[in-house]
């Protein structure tokens, strides 16, 4: 026996984790729709408000260069203006924004400077006034207030400073005018101090003629408009990013509980951890605690068994199949009742068959009342032939299994070597077609003499027993003692 038979049953109810993430898709929409939708919440239940912003434009050539051929006293800056200390001119701007907003919505200066912020650009020479209000209405007029109060301390500022350099000029021609006439008295004044006379007279008309002008350094290039939205993050664009999260938390969360979930969930897995084919799969449980005549099965609750032994029969290099071990991870009997119904479906093919018991722990199916009878750990020991234990159990009505009984425990009679148990099932061939083993537990040592004279190994695995640690031990077991491992019998998975 060398090839394994490659058929799979379709049983199975999933696909791995791809298949456990979409069946609990509502786990990362719930955790999704739970974080967006208190994102949303919390977000839109907060006050509004609203920001717009207007533009001042710092003239390149003010009135002071322009006009008086002086250097630029006026330079964009931060924070509003700037000759002076800034904390001093925002609170200045502030108040004049509060005058000409009529102390509506704000009645000081504080209150403004908490909702303003503006921002200067050295290149262009555009101050952009960014104000907040509760309403649309309400940051426009603040924006705008602040803007004009800007541009009228700018003006203020200029108009002083031309009256201030104007009044000292004219006092500089005083004192010019008064020593030319000194000069005069003394024998003539030079033409450099009547020249200078007369420069500063024309200096005090050009200012003269800049405060009728009064061109301003700085004006509204822009102003505020009222804004579309509220300022920020719209909350339905929170919502929608909360919910990506909590979906994401969601599919991690499922992720990292199927990385440390160990539990077997369907027969696709178990076909991936053992390396081995699910031959067939038992939908219910009830069927594997009992051993009932075939012909007493539903078609449905025999097809199975039938798919089971076709499989076994059919494949590949199994045609000479004469002596199959049944064994299971954990001694919860399923391996016993799907080899009596395995061995009533071949019996009733027309094959002889017999049921080898190996495993003195668990009911036989020729227990009676009256106590256990001897079987193979007697035939073993010598004290019994195979043919003084034989029982004829019916398949059906027309065919009959020979079982032999475990016997009584023993000890470790199982384990005196190979030779006992070679002996035993060469005697069970003189008389029979195929040889079916119930095996102790894989990890049970009173297994590995019968497994290792068998030509092939079923493993039966009943839902929500040994976790995926066991079930890779179990293969392992299998592996080490040299016999291939034909397939695999699930319990408990559907269809």
């Amino acid at each position: 026996m060398t090839d394994q038979p490659t058929s799979v049953s379709g049983g199975g109810d999933g696909q791995g984790f791809i298949s456990t993430l979409l069946r609990r898709a509502w786990i990362p929409l719930l955790c999704g729709a739970l974080v967006g939708g208190l994102a949303f919440m919390i977000l839109n239940s907060r006050e509004k408000s609203y920001e717009t912003c207007s533009y001042l434009k710092v003239n390149s050539g003010p009135v002071d260069q322009a006009i008086l051929g002086l250097p630029a006293a006026n330079k964009p800056i931060n924070n509003i203006i700037g000759e002076t200390a800034s904390e001093v001119e925002q609170y200045r701007v502030a108040e004049r924004a509060v005058e000409f907003l009529q102390l509506k919505p704000y009645a000081n200066a504080n209150q403004i400077l908490k909702v303003i912020k503006a921002e200067a650009d050295q290149n262009s020479g555009l101050i952009t006034v960014c104000a907040k209000g509760r309403t649309p209405r309400e940051a426009q007029r603040i924006a705008n207030a602040v803007a004009n109060a800007y541009v009228d301390i700018s003006r203020a500022r200029q108009k002083a400073s031309l009256r201030s350099a104007r009044r000292e000029l004219q006092r500089l021609q005083r004192t010019r005018i008064a020593s030319v006439r000194q000069q005069a008295k003394q024998g003539g004044a030079s033409s450099a101090a009547i020249d200078s006379v007369q420069e500063t007279q024309d200096q005090i008309e050009r200012l003269t003629l800049a405060e009728k002008i009064n061109t301003d350094s700085v004006v509204v290039a822009k102003p505020a408009e009222l804004p579309e939205g509220p300022a920020g993050i719209p909350p339905w664009a929170i919502g929608i990013l909360g919910f990506i999260i909590g979906a994401a938390l969601g599919g991690a969360l499922i992720a990292v509980r199927e990385q440390n979930d160990k539990r077997i969930r369907s027969s696709k897995q178990l076909e991936r951890i053992v390396g081995a084919p699910v031959l067939a799969s038992i939908p219910g449980k009830s069927l594997v605690r009992q051993r009932r005549p075939l012909d007493s099965l539903s078609r449905k609750e025999a097809e199975p068994f039938r798919l089971l032994f076709a499989k076994l029969r059919n494949s590949t290099g199994a045609e000479h199949l004469e002596t199959l071990v049944i064994a299971s991870i954990e001694d919860d009997g399923a391996s016993s009742s799907v080899t009596w119904y395995l061995s009533a479906t071949a019996a009733a093919s027309g094959a002889r068959v017999l049921m080898l018991e190996a495993d003195a722990d668990r009911p036989s199916a020729v227990d009676n009342g009256n106590g256990r009878p001897a079987g193979v750990t007697d035939i073993l020991a010598g004290r019994n032939r195979l043919d003084e234990v034989l029982f004829h159990i019916a398949a059906d009505e027309r065919h009959a299994v020979d079982v032999v009984s475990p016997g009584e425990r023993n000890g470790g009679a199982h384990l005196r070597g190979g030779s006992a148990i070679q002996d035993l099932i060469a005697q069970a061939h003189a008389n029979h077609d195929l040889v079916l083993i119930d095996a102790p537990p894989v990890a049970d040592a009173d297994a590995v003499p019968f497994v290792r004279n068998a030509q092939g190994a079923v493993l039966v695995y009943r839902r929500g027993g040994a976790d995926q640690d066991a079930l890779r031990d179990a293969r392992d077991e299998l592996a080490s003692v040299g016999t291939p491992l034909l397939g695999i019998v699930a319990v408990g998975f559907g269809r």
